[in-house]
């Protein structure tokens, strides 16, 4: 009977990859690597190429000015175009050690408003083009930048905040004619685990990037350290169970998801219905696209689907929710008790 109700069944709800809320804008580093394009090379120079989609996320859905800001922060939204006119590089080698080479605008419209600054984990790019010009709105290709791995296997991801080489910078960003939200006209790379900016002080106006990975065969895995035994009463709640993981090319985090170099999963608690209820939302607006009216699937909003989740519940009977947070990509999907047979 205990095996019964310890075993798990999943029902998923949701599994899209994305991070949290209606994410805007997308930024996606590849590299020359010939057998990987999403990876550094184990040897050599590799040359990352920065695109940017000012006005699609990474499923490709339109995103207007403050669209995402309006369903994460009570923002107002507005008409004003996401174009460019200028943009801000901030990216940072995580699990080793690297050499920067001198990154070149695919747009000779833009020049330096700041030298390149770097270090050997750090790199930051400032550049603009002339007053009154612009990028139209869409896919562009940034440029490109040279990198060498100099110890370890790192892999690059896009800075979010300040960094050490610029403690009163703000990370990745890019001018637009769009306000904005926190920086004027400025649209800004957040923590989608933060995104309003109430712990960094710093909201995000976007969320969605991909770096460049370590090479392959070149990751460490990682390292759980999680009790190797639990016991529990049938019919009565168990008490958590806690695991540390350690990352040698990343970080260290709790079951929590404090840092999330590595993917955790575990239960849903109150604290995670916004989040669950924009996974579920997003799940509707993309799986069901072409089947229900555009009208119904757009105005689906997180906001009113919160208070019905009853998460933190501890009769084990029931069937739960759980969350995983992978990079600060989101996902969730139900578990219970198998069923017996003819029910």
């Amino acid at each position: 009977m205990l095996k019964r109700f310890l075993t798990i069944s999943f029902l998923v709800v949701a599994v899209l990859g994305v991070t949290s809320g209606a994410d805007a804008q997308y930024l996606r580093i590849t590299t020359d690597n010939p057998t990987d394009n999403t990876r550094l090379r184990a040897t050599g120079t590799t040359i990352l190429t920065i695109t940017l989609d000012t006005n699609h996320d990474k499923l490709g859905t339109v995103q207007s000015c403050n669209s995402h800001t309006s369903a994460n922060c009570g923002s107002l939204t507005t008409a004003q175009p996401l174009d460019m006119f200028s943009y801000t590089l901030a990216f940072k080698a995580v699990g080793g050690t690297v050499t920067w080479g001198t990154f070149s605008a695919s747009d000779a419209n833009y020049t330096d408003t700041s030298p390149q600054i770097q270090s050997d984990t750090e790199v930051e790019i400032n550049k603009s083009r002339p007053t009154g010009t612009f990028t139209p709105p869409g896919l562009a290709t940034v440029g490109t930048l040279p990198v060498t791995i100099a110890t370890l296997s790192p892999r690059i991801d896009v800075q979010i905040g300040a960094s050490t080489i610029n403690p009163f910078g703000f990370g990745t960003a890019f001018g637009t004619e769009c306000d904005g939200f926190f920086f004027p006209n400025t649209y800004v790379v957040g923590d989608p685990t933060d995104p309003c900016g109430a712990t960094t002080g710093i909201p995000g106006d976007w969320f969605d990037w991909d770096g460049a990975k370590p090479p392959s065969g070149g990751n460490n895995a990682p390292s759980i350290s999680a009790p190797t035994s639990a016991t529990a009463t049938e019919g009565t709640a168990m008490s958590p169970i806690t695991a540390t993981a350690t990352d040698l090319d990343a970080a260290v985090m709790d079951r929590r998801g404090a840092i999330v170099d590595l993917m955790v999963i575990r239960e849903a608690t109150p604290a995670d219905a916004l989040d669950v209820a924009r996974v579920h939302v997003r799940a509707w607006q993309v799986g069901y696209r072409g089947l229900l009216p555009d009208g119904y699937l757009d105005g689906l909003r997180p906001e009113d689907r919160t208070a019905r989740y009853t998460f933190g519940g501890t009769d084990p009977k029931r069937p739960a929710t759980v969350v995983a947070n992978d990079r600060g990509r989101r996902a969730s999907a139900m578990r219970g008790p198998i069923r017996s047979r003819g029910r």
